[in-house]
C-alpha cells in the first residue's frame, strides 16, 4: 500500500520523488521517519469512516473479554467452595469409625453396635465445628449397604429416598458407583422435595460418593451432601459487569443450579445447545433472548464438575457509547499525528544510535585486530545482537585458550608417555646384563651389580620430579656402566672429561645412558678387540654440551636416520628407541633448537652429542 502511494506521487511529480527517494535511502533514520509519516498519512481516510465499527468491535471484545475473565474467576471460586465441600466428604470416606458401623458384619442393639455409633456421629462434629463456615450446607447422610443410615442436617426429612436400595435405579447413582469411591457432582438434586420445606422453590445441590471396604475393595455406602444454592448467590451478588446483565449455573444436566429469577423463567432465555457446539470452552457468542432481544452470551465451563457459568447482557448496552468514542477518535486523531511525528523523529534517532555504536565497535576489531566488547546493554533487538556480538568473541577468545591449554596438555601427556618407555626397556637390558653375568662368572659378582641396578631403579621410580642434577645424571650412568662391565668384562673402558661448574645444574632424567647403550650395543660391542667410550660435558655460552664418543665399528647415514625418526624396529632388527627417546623428551621439553646430532665414520667412530640449556632451576630453561 506504501509502494502505491509513493508510485502514485511519483505519477504526479513527473518522477520528482526519485531523488527524495535517494536523499533518504542515505540513512537509517530518514527512512523510520519518512516511511512512519507516509504510512499515517495513508490511512487517515480510512479511519474516518471505519472508525465507528471498529470502536464497536472492539468495546465488544474488551467487555466480552472482561465479562469471559470475570466468569472465571466465578469459576475458580465455585471450584473453591465445592472443594471445601468435598474435604468434608473425604474426612469421613477414610473414618474408621464410620467405615465399621457400615461394615456387613455390623449388627445393631448391641454394646458394641452402640459404642461404634457413638464414635461415627462425633466424625460428625467437623461439619459442628465448622458450621458458621459451611452454613451453606443442609444435610449430610451417610448410607449404608447393610441398612444403617447416618442422617445431620435441617432438610434430611424432605428426601424422597433415603434408603441406599431404592437409590440404585436412578442414573446418577450408577454414575457414582462407575467412579469407585470419586466424588460425583449430582447438580440440581431432584430427589430433594421442597413442597414440604421451609422456602418454598428451594434448590438444593448435591453430591455423592461410594465409600470402600479396606479389606474386601467393596462398596459398603454412600456419602450424600447437600448444600443450598443460596451459597452462590452470596458469591454472584456483586459480579455482574453491568446492572443489566444476569449470571447463571448450569449443572451437568442442564438443570439451572442458580438463576436471578426462577429457574422456569431463565432456561428459556438460554440456548445450552448452541453454547456447547463452540470449539472452545469459554468464550462468548450474539444470540437471542426468548422475547428476541439481541444479547451477548459469555460463557465458562467448569470443567470439574461437568457445569457451565453464563452471563447474559443486552447488545444495546455495549455499543451506547460508541458515538462519542467516533468524535473522539477523530479528534484525538488529529492531535496525536502531529505529536506522533515529533516523537518518531527522536524515537527513530533512539533506534539508530546504537546501531552506529555496534558498527564502530566491529570496525575497530577490523582495524586493531583486538576483542573489543560492545558496551550496548539494553534489551531490545540491539541488545541482543550486541550480546550475541560480545559472546561471540568470549567464545573465540576461549576456543583460542582452549586450544594453547590442550596443545600444553597434548606436550605433557607425550612427554611422560616417551619418559615411561625408558623404564621397560633399560630393566630388560639390565636383567640380561645380570643372566649372563650369573651364567658366566658363576654369581661372584652379583651384589654390586644388584646394588648398582637398585640405585638406578630407585632414583627412576621413587622421585617425581622429572628433574635432577647433572651430578645425579652423571651418577646413574656410572651404575649403569658398572653393570656393563660386569657383562663385557675387559671389552671397553670409559673415560670422562667434565666441566664440574656445570654438576648443579639441571636436566631431564636418563639423558646419558641411552647414549652410552647405543655405543655400547652398537659401536663397541660388534667391533673386534678392545673399545673405548668418551664422555665429555662441556659449556658453551649458555649451553651445555653433552657429547658421547666410541671407537667402534661406525654407522652410515642411512642408519643415522633409522636411529633418530624411524619407529623402534626395522627390518634390520636396528633398535633405536633409547636415542630416539631422547631428541623427542628434550625437543619437547626445551624446544626445537636443542636436541641430538649423530656424526660417524664407518669402521672408524660415532659421535652423539647432545645440547641443553644450562638451567639452575627445576622449572625450566
Amino acid at each position: 500500500m506504501i509502494l502505491i502511494y509513493l508510485r502514485l506521487i511519483t505519477f504526479l511529480n513527473g518522477g520528482a520523488v526519485l531523488p527524495f527517494f535517494s536523499f533518504i535511502n542515505r540513512s537509517l533514520q530518514r527512512k523510520i521517519f519518512v516511511y512512519f509519516i507516509v504510512a499515517a498519512l495513508f490511512p487517515t481516510a480510512v479511519i474516518s469512516i471505519s472508525s465507528y465499527l471498529i470502536s464497536v468491535d472492539i468495546v465488544k471484545a474488551k467487555v466480552s473479554d472482561s465479562i469471559v475473565e470475570s466468569l472465571g474467576y466465578i469459576r475458580n471460586s465455585i471450584e473453591n467452595e465445592l472443594k471445601q465441600v468435598e474435604q468434608i466428604s473425604s474426612y469421613m470416606y477414610i473414618s474408621s469409625d464410620i467405615k465399621q458401623i457400615l461394615a456387613p458384619d455390623f449388627k445393631e442393639n448391641t454394646p458394641a453396635s452402640y459404642y461404634a455409633m457413638v464414635k461415627a456421629n462425633e466424625a460428625f462434629s467437623l461439619y459442628s465445628i465448622h458450621s458458621r463456615d459451611f452454613s451453606y450446607i443442609s444435610s449430610i447422610q451417610v448410607l449404608g449397604e447393610n441398612g444403617v443410615n447416618l442422617l445431620y442436617g435441617e432438610e434430611v426429612n424432605h428426601f424422597d429416598r433415603r434408603n441406599l436400595k431404592q437409590l440404585e435405579s436412578t442414573s446418577w447413582f450408577r454414575e457414582v458407583k462407575k467412579l469407585n469411591g470419586k466424588i460425583y457432582w449430582i447438580g440440581n438434586d431432584a430427589n430433594f422435595d421442597s413442597t414440604n420445606s421451609r422456602e418454598k422453590n428451594k434448590v438444593l445441590i448435591s453430591m455423592a460418593r461410594m465409600i470402600k471396604d479396606v479389606n474386601m475393595d467393596d462398596n459398603v455406602g454412600m456419602i450424600y451432601i447437600s448444600l443450598d444454592n443460596t451459597v452462590f448467590k452470596e458469591m454472584l451478588g456483586n459480579s455482574t459487569v453491568n446492572s443489566a446483565s444476569r449470571i447463571f449455573i448450569i449443572d451437568n444436566h442442564g438443570k439451572t443450579v442458580y438463576a436471578p429469577e426462577t429457574p422456569e423463567e431463565n432456561e428459556s432465555a438460554l440456548n445450552l445447545k448452541l453454547i456447547k457446539l463452540q470449539p472452545n470452552k469459554h468464550g462468548y457468542l450474539i444470540d437471542f433472548d426468548r422475547t428476541g432481544v439481541k444479547q451477548l452470551v459469555a460463557y465458562y465451563y467448569i470443567s470439574r464438575y461437568d457445569w457451565w457459568v453464563i452471563e447474559t447482557i443486552p447488545y444495546h448496552v455495549l455499543v451506547k457509547d460508541n458515538k462519542m468514542i467516533f468524535e473522539i477518535t477523530a479528534s484525538v486523531f488529529i492531535v496525536c499525528l502531529l505529536l506522533s511525528g515529533l516523537i518518531w523523529y527522536f524515537l527513530s534517532l533512539n533506534i539508530v544510535k546504537p546501531v552506529k555504536q555496534l558498527i564502530e565497535t566491529m570496525r575497530s576489531i577490523r582495524e586493531d585486530r583486538l576483542p573489543v566488547k560492545s558496551t550496548i546493554r539494553s534489551k531490545d533487538e540491539i541488545g541482543v545482537l550486541s550480546s550475541s556480538y560480545n559472546y561471540m568473541i568470549e567464545r573465540i577468545h576461549e576456543l583460542f585458550q582452549s586450544v594453547l591449554e590442550e596443545q600444553a596438555m597434548k606436550k605433557d601427556a607425550e612427554y611422560k608417555a616417551l619418559q615411561a618407555q625408558i623404564n621397560p626397556h633399560f630393566l630388560f637390558n639390565t636383567l640380561n646384563s645380570i643372566r649372563w653375568m650369573a651364567l658366566i662368572q658363576k654369581a661372584n659378582n652379583i651384589k654390586e651389580t644388584i646394588d648398582a641396578l637398585g640405585r638406578l631403579l630407585q632414583n627412576s621410580t621413587n622421585k617425581v620430579d622429572p628433574y635432577l642434577t647433572i651430578e645425579e645424571e652423571l651418577q646413574n650412568l656410572k651404575d649403569y656402566i658398572s653393570i656393563q662391565k660386569m657383562r663385557y668384562k675387559d671389552k671397553f673402558d670409559v673415560q670422562y672429561d667434565v666441566d664440574e661448574s656445570l654438576l648443579p645444574c639441571k636436566c631431564i632424567k636418563f639423558l646419558l645412558q641411552p647414549l652410552v647403550e647405543n655405543a655400547i650395543f652398537h659401536g663397541i660391542e660388534p667391533k673386534q678387540g678392545f673399545g673405548t667410550i668418551l664422555i665429555r660435558i662441556a659449556k658453551d655460552g649458555d649451553r651445555a654440551v653433552f657429547i658421547v664418543r666410541d671407537d667402534g665399528i661406525g654407522m652410515d647415514a642411512h642408519k643415522i636416520n633409522e636411529l633418530l625418526n624411524m619407529p623402534c624396529e626395522n627390518k634390520t632388527g636396528f633398535s633405536g628407541i633409547g636415542i630416539r627417546n631422547v631428541n623427542e623428551r628434550v625437543k619437547l621439553t626445551y624446544g626445537d633448537p636443542f636436541g641430538i646430532t649423530i656424526n660417524s665414520s664407518l669402521q672408524q667412530f660415532t659421535e652423539i652429542m647432545l645440547v641443553l640449556p644450562i638451567q639452575k632451576d627445576s622449572g625450566g630453561a
